[in-house]
Formats: structure tokens, sequence, C-alpha cells
């Protein structure tokens, strides 16, 4: 999909990113030559009939016009558009009930995601409070202060508060797609970081072989 973006549409300058940001006249220009085709072509992906597309782009671009100061990444706005019309086509669909297809194809989306947030790693953080479960999550913690803050926080209130994504995601007043980003990316960067102390650090090898056996090396090896 990032191709897609990138390849199949004009770049936005990124100093109308930056006017776009304080003047929605800008921002209704972007859209118009930048953004509307693309909206579109993501919208009959999910919509069943024609007013049902032309609905939801033109809900899809009020929203973007009232939210694109919050685009950090001018790079990303075909990405970030693309959430934008997505998420308007559910509630487009969810509010004709409209029991199409498409409608069946983004709720697959969604439970696939739901599925990927058991995470490998919930394995050995549920165990038991044992002397060296508690040894190997004093490591995590550790190395999850090293991820960047944003996706260090959906793991701890994922780990260490014990709520879902949706939980934290209504908590914190974002779209549940970004806390299921944010969380993906983190669990991620936190794979990486334990795959290295197992290769690297003995003692650390040890004590997953200890608390969790072949299964738990097994496990990291694959988060």
């Amino acid at each position: 999909m990032r191709g897609l973006y990138l390849g199949a549409y004009d770049e936005v300058p990124v100093c109308l990113i930056s006017l776009a940001r304080i003047d929605k006249g800008v921002a209704l220009f972007v859209w118009g030559k930048y953004i509307h085709t693309f909206a579109v072509s993501v919208a009959k992906k999910y919509c069943s009939d024609t007013k049902d597309v032309e609905d939801a782009v033109e809900r899809a671009c009020d929203k973007f016009c009232s939210k694109i100061h919050q685009l950090k990444k001018p790079g990303s706005v075909y990405a970030w558009s693309g959430n934008i019309v997505r998420n308007v086509c559910y509630d487009v669909n969810k509010a004709h009930h409209k029991d199409s297809f498409r409608v069946a194809v983004y709720q697959e989306d969604i439970k696939a995601e739901q599925n990927y947030n058991e995470s490998p790693l919930d394995a050995l953080i549920e165990r038991e409070e044992e002397k060296s479960r508690v040894e190997f999550y004093k490591v995590v913690r550790k190395l999850m202060e090293e991820l960047q803050p944003k996706e260090k926080e959906v793991l701890e209130q994922y780990y260490d508060k014990k709520r879902t994504l949706k939980e934290i995601s209504e908590s914190r007043k974002i779209p549940y797609r970004t806390t299921t980003y944010r969380f993906q990316t983190g669990l991620r960067q936190l794979g990486t970081m334990l795959r290295r102390e197992l290769k690297n650090n003995e003692d650390f090898h040890r004590l997953v072989y200890s608390a969790f056996g072949d299964r738990g090396v097994t496990t990291i090896k694959k988060i």
C-alpha cells in the first residue's frame, strides 16, 4: 500500500501542507488537487454504491480539513488520508445498515488486527508469579524504557494495567487503529531487543530457559 500512496499519486508539496494546517481554503485546495481522486479509489473498496462513495468522500473531506493540523509527517499524507476515508466508510455503511461484501472485508481487517493483538509475549507475561517470571518481566520493563514514549505507553497500559487495545484507545481518546499501530510497532521493537539479549546475554538466556523452557526461547524468537 505504501507504494500505491507514493507511486500512483503526486507528492503534496510540504509548503502546502504547512499552509493547510492554518488555512481551511488551502486545505480544501490540497484535498481537491491531490487527495480527492485517491479518496474516491479508497471509498470504492469499502462502500457498496455510488451514493455511499460520494457521502464518504464528502465526510472525509470535512475531517481532512479539520484534522490536517494533526498531520506530523507531510510525506505520510496519503496514508493518513486513507485511514480517514476508511473509517468514514465504516461509519457510512453502519449508518445505512449495509451488510455488503465491502463491509465484511472491513470487518475482517479489524478481526485480523484483533487476533494479532494476542501477542506471543502474552504467553510469557501471563504466567504465575514465580521468581523467574518476575525477574524476566523486570528485564522486559527495563527494555520498554528504550521505546518511544507513545509505543511505551501502549505496552505499559496493555501489560501493566491489563487493558485491551480498545480500552486504551477509548481512555486516551485516540483512534483504535492508531493504538494498534503503536502496539505493533512497540512489540516489534521490544522483540528485537529481547532477541538481542537472548543472543548476547548468557544470564538472560538461562533466565528464560529456567522460567519457560524451550518454549520461552522459541516464543521470543518469533516476536
